[in-house]
């Protein structure tokens, strides 16, 4: 069996269709889409012999398992013994166009499937807890200890996007990354894995009163690694983080704290793309979280994409 991971962070999201029509080049291969490479809900497809493992576009979040969470049911429940190649060798091609905690563990968990890895209690642990921190993009509420030990294990990648390295959108820096946690993950899971402490430092850089439910909504930059954790516990309803690229423009995430709160993001995106008015991309997510165009990014400044949520939400 043989694996290969091809990163395209260049490459915006495409639909369900685009994705599984278009791979006859990949000839007795099976395709798996991970974490926003397609634009759509998860699905496997034994015709097109491809997959999506996805929760952010057309979701429920709360309701929808993070993709390390997918990926890793899907595993237990068999899905390569489902599997089929005619040349009697399985091969898969996983298609990233990111490199953050989703994608890495679900990697890990494709890569090393054999039970000799994926039984280990460790990996176990870690899977759940992945998935409830990403599923609430970051404000869910953990014991401490595991915040440190999941600190440690993907500090790779939050050190390259504090440090706006990740807005370079250069494919090889995203698969050091990924090599690079993966080699934490596989200390972890037998016992060598660290602990750091976390840091929830953001520096506040607006506020803004939501006009239809009247909740507060920040903007943001993030400081620290886990600043994500500090807004949650200031008891901030919703913010918008927001990082400058090196072309000028912004990347954006904008989010709320709880999914029982009355906020409607599905608003936001639609106000902000006729803001925005980038026929190539869009702003989307789900119900909790999402963003500004993930390979364009905005054109709006922090201010005039508070100024739209404000209005819309």
């Amino acid at each position: 069996m043989s694996l290969a991971l091809y990163m395209n962070p260049k490459v915006p999201p495409v639909s369900w269709e685009e994705f599984s029509e278009n791979l006859s080049v990949f000839e007795n291969s099976y395709a798996i889409a991970l974490d926003g490479y397609v634009n759509g809900p998860p699905v496997f497809d034994a015709k097109f012999k491809c997959a999506n493992f996805d929760h952010h576009s057309g979701v429920c979040r709360f309701g929808t398992r993070s993709t390390c969470g997918q990926v890793y049911y899907a595993i237990k429940q068999g899905i390569f013994s489902c599997l089929k190649s005619k040349d009697g060798e399985l091969h898969i091609n996983v298609f990233a166009n990111h490199c953050d905690e989703d994608v890495c563990l679900s990697w890990f968990l494709l890569k090393w499937h054999f039970p000799q890895i994926i039984e280990r209690p460790a990996l176990a642990r870690l899977v759940h807890h992945v998935d409830l921190i990403d599923s609430s993009s970051g404000s869910f509420p953990v014991e401490k200890k595991i915040w440190e030990e999941i600190a440690w294990i993907f500090q790779p990648y939050r050190e390259f996007r504090i440090s706006g390295e990740i807005d370079k959108q250069d494919s090889i820096s995203y698969l050091k990354v990924v090599e690079a946690v993966e080699a934490r993950i596989m200390r972890y899971i037998f016992g060598k894995g660290k602990s750091i402490p976390i840091d929830t430092r953001y520096e506040l850089l607006a506020e803004v009163e939501l006009a239809k439910s009247a909740l507060k909504c920040v903007v943001v930059k993030e400081v620290g690694p886990q600043a994500r954790i500090g807004i949650a516990q200031n008891g901030i309803p919703a913010y918008i983080s927001v990082r400058v690229r090196p072309d000028d423009r912004w990347t954006d995430t904008i989010g709320r704290t709880s999914p029982f709160l009355p906020i409607n993001l599905f608003a936001a995106y639609d106000a902000l793309n006729k803001v925005e008015e980038n026929p190539d991309e869009k702003w989307g997510g789900g119900t909790d979280v999402g963003g500004s165009p993930r390979v364009k990014g905005t054109k709006l400044s922090p201010f005039e994409v508070a100024h739209v949520i404000a209005n819309a939400c």
